[in-house]
């Protein structure tokens, strides 16, 4: 087969599968597991591939058929215009959540003092990275439960050699007890999906992210409540604790950095025009 006639069976696949994007998909199966760039695979479209490049495209077309994410498949997502690793077990990047590194960014100019930052519940560590890969003057401590993250974040960091300024920590959201403190800003997505609707999400979602990742509590608001509370401490004076939250969340968690005593609390969109980060400073 040449490599047009295996792009246009994966294209029918995917059709068929009524998945959003298929074109796109498609290429990039067929050029990841070609190992070709995608300007390459379009070359090389009307050469003959061997069997073993057939079979190993013809499984991964299968996996994502069956609902399974494209970056699992793949092994890596794009975020903030950056490539992450993204293994199984891990909460795969999204763009909602670039709309928090903006933020950051705006408050954290380049050309300021040096600055630290937690990446907590870091995931693949893609919000912190991007964060040192964007400012030279950041130092960043990553922290989460999963020891699958964790090496995650730590390739990441690797990749994008950043390492030396990345501190990659084991630490749980609820045993904030002998986490390290004097944070500039402290920056998190949590699980925000209420118990109640984690069986009604995509099967995408449900059936191969971690639920660790994903479940927030009975009203989805857990980690934002102890967050707030436990972990304010970590913040220098003046420092940031900025969230990502779900799309009907944003004001219940403004209210309670409020209630906690944060001043200057903010309501950011998403790229979708979503209300989806909320940020207050410690006093």
């Amino acid at each position: 087969m040449t490599l047009l006639e295996v792009y246009r069976s994966v294209l029918a696949q995917l059709r068929t599968a009524e998945i959003s994007g298929a074109e796109t998909e498609a290429r990039v199966i067929c050029s990841h597991f070609s190992g070709l760039s995608p300007e390459k695979f379009l070359q090389l479209r009307n050469d003959e591939t061997d069997a073993t490049v057939v079979d190993s495209i013809a499984e991964a077309a299968a996996r994502r058929v069956s609902g399974e994410p494209l970056a699992y498949i793949i092994g890596s997502a794009e975020f903030y215009g950056y490539s992450f690793v993204t293994p199984r077990g891990v909460l795969i990047p999204r763009p909602a959540t670039e709309s928090l590194v903006e933020l950051v960014l705006a408050q954290f100019p380049a050309s300021g003092k040096p600055v630290r930052f937690l990446d907590l519940c870091c995931g693949t560590g893609c919000i912190g990275i991007t964060l040192l890969l964007e400012r030279q003057n950041a130092h960043c401590t990553f922290a989460d439960i999963s020891d699958t993250a964790l090496t995650a974040t730590r390739e990441n960091a690797a990749r994008h050699s950043v390492s030396d300024r990345a501190e990659v920590t084991r630490g749980d959201v609820f045993s904030p007890a002998g986490q390290p403190g004097g944070f500039d800003a402290i920056l998190c997505n949590p699980p925000y999906i209420r118990t109640a609707d984690m069986t009604a999400l995509d099967g995408s979602v449900k059936d191969f992210e971690p639920g660790l990742a994903l479940d927030g509590g009975i009203d989805g608001l857990d980690y934002y409540r102890y967050i707030a509370v436990n972990w304010n401490d970590k913040l220098l004076p003046g420092g940031l604790l900025a969230f990502e939250c779900g799309f009907d969340q944003a004001g219940k968690v403004a209210e309670l950095l409020r209630r906690e005593g944060f001043a200057d609390v903010s309501i950011k969109k998403d790229l979708s025009g979503i209300p989806r980060i909320v940020a207050g400073t410690y006093q």
